[in-house]
């Protein structure tokens, strides 16, 4: 009986020794890389990767207008050139009518080179904006694109007041772009313009041509969409036969934001072509222009000599027009 109990003790001590061995042993312990680090193969100290950085928009009151810049995208430019689209947007806070192209200073470089415009191969409107005149107290949002000189160097984004030089300068990682604004842009509507308030229909400008505003309706453009069609009378007492186009200047506002000219399903109506068909000194044509409607805002029907500024005092006093309510 001794006996046995002196194995029982012998036994149950090897299986302790077994057990303790097999807890000791050489284990790998189970390891789980937290996510978004990266343990490098030297044995040093883990690392997050690298992740596109926030953008934050840069917002500068640049002389007359305050100017946002949105962001930036890659995209294709057309025949497939690598090119950068960068977005801005600005209020007009002069007391003219200004835009872009004319009034905002940009530049685009790479490597310390300006980079060449290009038409984008899939544009969007705000591609075009800059072209659109902009009255005071509105916001525009507008874009440049360019082509790349390459695809890995810094792109550095420029746009300030074009008379007081104040400017934003913005860089831009091509590997890390923070892309389009998240937000469409709307324009915000302009239930009661005032910048033609006072003036008449009617009227001689620049001492040369009697213009008249004869008529406005609204119609349907060539491809279906809201339109405007606006009637003008218009007399040239110059010495020299003119184009109503290029005597003055025909333009119509719908929320602080000029209008597209737009196509007539009738592209042979006489009164449409006249516009481009030159008058006689002496002559009296009757011309038609079309609009392509934005909303349902008024609009003002504007003209005025085609040789002056709209930031002069005679742009102010050179003028005819009228408002046009859109029903």
């Amino acid at each position: 009986m001794r006996t046995l109990k002196a194995f029982l003790a012998v036994l149950l001590s090897v299986i302790m020794l077994l057990s303790m061995a097999a807890c000791g042993g050489d284990q790998t312990p189970e390891t789980t890389d937290p996510v978004g680090t990266t343990a490098p193969a030297d044995g040093g100290e883990a690392t997050e990767p690298t992740e596109p950085q926030g953008f934050e928009v840069q917002t500068k009151t640049c002389g007359n207008f305050e100017i946002s810049v949105l962001g930036a995208e890659r995209i294709l430019g057309r025949s497939d050139v690598p090119a950068i689209r960068i977005y801005y947007q600005y209020t007009n806070n002069a007391s003219y009518t200004a835009k872009a192209i004319n009034d905002l200073d940009t530049a685009v470089t790479q490597n310390g080179e300006t980079i060449d415009t290009v038409f984008a191969a899939d544009d969007i409107p705000e591609d075009y904006y800059k072209e659109l005149y902009v009255r005071p107290g509105a916001t525009i949002r507008c874009t440049t694109v360019r082509e790349l000189a390459d695809e890995t160097s810094p792109v550095t984004f420029t746009v300030g007041d074009y008379v007081t030089d104040e400017s934003i300068e913005v860089e831009f990682d091509l590997a890390n772009l923070p892309g389009a604004p998240a937000e469409a842009f709307e324009i915000a509507p302009v239930t009661d313009p005032q910048s033609l308030a006072g003036l008449a229909a009617e009227g001689t400008l620049d001492e040369k041509y009697a213009v008249k505003i004869t008529g406005v309706e609204k119609t349907e453009d060539r491809s279906g969409n809201p339109a405007l069609v606006v009637h003008y009378s218009y007399t040239n007492n110059s010495d020299e036969a003119l184009r109503f186009i290029s005597a003055v200047k025909a333009k119509v506002f719908q929320d602080g934001i000029q209008l597209d000219e737009g196509i007539p399903s009738d592209v042979k109506d006489p009164a449409y072509k006249m516009k481009n068909e030159k008058c006689e000194v002496g002559q009296t044509v009757e011309v038609d222009m079309y609009f392509k409607l934005r909303s349902t805002s008024p609009c003002e029907v504007e003209v005025c000599d085609s040789h002056i500024t709209m930031a002069t005092d005679e742009y102010f006093e050179e003028r005819i027009g009228l408002i046009y309510t859109v029903e």
